[in-house]
């Protein structure tokens, strides 16, 4: 690939805004922008693109208005308002939470909190695939939980949790269940019920909505503690006083989300499949992570290992060459660390070290496989040449675990 040339096989650390909302958002930024709190005819355009906000997330959800959307700064605020506000207005029913081994970092930075004020935080393992152990989740359940907190989706191995078994669980003990949905709403679905206390935090970024903005969505019978406080102009949890156009563009991506969220899953399912054969056939000691079977694993995610090879030098090498992705969990890139998800599925931490990940676009399926995969190629074979483990597998003295583990 051209070094002037750039691919991104990196969407679930951002990437271009969708047309639609890339259009949307300069029209806003063009219009007078005012607080929702006046009166005048700004003040009701305000709360307008609030509202259209809200019914453009019910309708990629399939939820009535008797569920409460909440918009938040981004990821981070959303979470912190769906963990902590509820945790906070609910603490006399108990002060035990459930959480698996490998939770959003902002989840976890949610769980330490707790924890530090005496909160007890119990950890529920991972099976050989990154799938939460339903079995093990429920032998801890306890009359004092008060809340379970768990992701959707994986985001090092893209596996998907079975959110059918996870409401029977909520339904079945009368327990609170906060899910972490970052880069799995927008290209799946996920069927919430009004009598269940289940809430739901969420950007739209991998899908190309503006970066800064989340939602919190919530059936209204549920209490919340609002963990942001602002005296008289209090609204709910939270006063959603946002930028105009980043609550412009997170809507209309939800809106283009729900229309073509079919098209993008049936056209990353061929543009992955093609590209995950072609790494596998073309370099050697490679070896897919996670579920192999559709359904099981996020449409465009691809964790691939690379044996031999350190996956942040690789990462780095494939920029200079015009080629984005991603290694290791999302928020420690740089940090060179074995992945949690990673050592909860046994993988060996040579491997661990030695992966990538590739999180295709929705919409831009034009791009050359074959070129990528060589550009892949090559950088796997330069590194290689600098590696003594390389080396040594070629004499013999070093046998591969990506052979023994296929």
């Amino acid at each position: 690939m051209a070094s002037k040339t750039i691919l991104n096989l990196d969407h679930r650390a951002g990437g271009a805004h969708l047309p639609e909302v890339a259009e949307a958002m300069k029209s806003a930024v063009d219009q007078p922008s005012f607080s929702r709190r006046s009166v005048h005819r700004f003040g009701v355009q305000a709360k307008d693109v609030i509202a259209r906000c809200h019914g453009q997330v019910r309708t990629l959800l399939g939820v009535s208005e008797e569920f409460e959307i909440t918009l938040g700064s981004g990821l981070l605020e959303v979470v912190n308002l769906g963990i902590l506000g509820y945790v906070l207005a609910n603490e006399r029913k108990g002060r035990h939470i459930l959480a698996s081994v490998n939770e959003h970092p902002v989840v976890e930075g949610c769980l330490r909190w707790l924890e530090g004020r005496g909160f007890e935080v119990s950890r529920v393992g991972l099976d050989g695939q990154g799938r939460v152990r339903i079995d093990e989740l429920e032998n801890q359940i306890r009359q004092e939980t008060l809340l379970i907190c768990l992701h959707l989706s994986d985001s090092d191995l893209g596996t998907i949790q079975s959110t059918k078994m996870l409401f029977e669980l909520s339904s079945r003990y009368g327990k609170a269940l906060f899910l972490e949905g970052d880069c799995f709403v927008g290209l799946e679905s996920v069927d919430l019920d009004v009598s269940l206390p289940i809430f739901l935090a969420f950007s739209l970024t991998r899908i190309g909505a503006p970066s800064g903005v989340g939602a919190l969505v919530y059936p209204r019978m549920i209490p919340f503690e609002p963990i942001l406080h602002e005296g008289r102009y209090q609204v709910g949890i939270r006063s959603e006083s946002l930028t105009p156009a980043g609550v412009i563009g997170f809507g209309v991506a939800a809106e283009v989300a729900h229309r073509e969220r079919g098209d993008w899953q049936v056209q990353l399912g061929k543009r992955e499949t093609e590209f995950i054969e072609a790494l596998l056939d073309g370099v050697p000691n490679t070896m897919l992570l996670g579920p192999v079977e559709a359904g099981s694993r996020l449409w465009g995610h691809i964790n691939m290992v690379f044996e031999f090879v350190e996956g942040h030098g690789f990462a780095l090498r494939l920029d200079t060459q015009g080629l984005l992705v991603g290694t290791g969990s999302i928020c420690d890139i740089g940090r060179n660390s074995m992945p949690p998800s990673l050592e909860a599925i046994h993988l060996p931490p040579s491997l661990g070290k030695s992966n990538l990940i590739f999180t295709l676009g929705c919409r831009d399926q034009s791009w050359d496989v074959k070129a990528a995969v060589s550009c892949i190629q090559d950088s796997v074979a330069f590194l290689r040449e600098m590696s003594l483990d390389w080396e040594s597998y070629l004499k013999g003295s070093l046998q591969s675990r990506v052979e023994r583990r296929n």
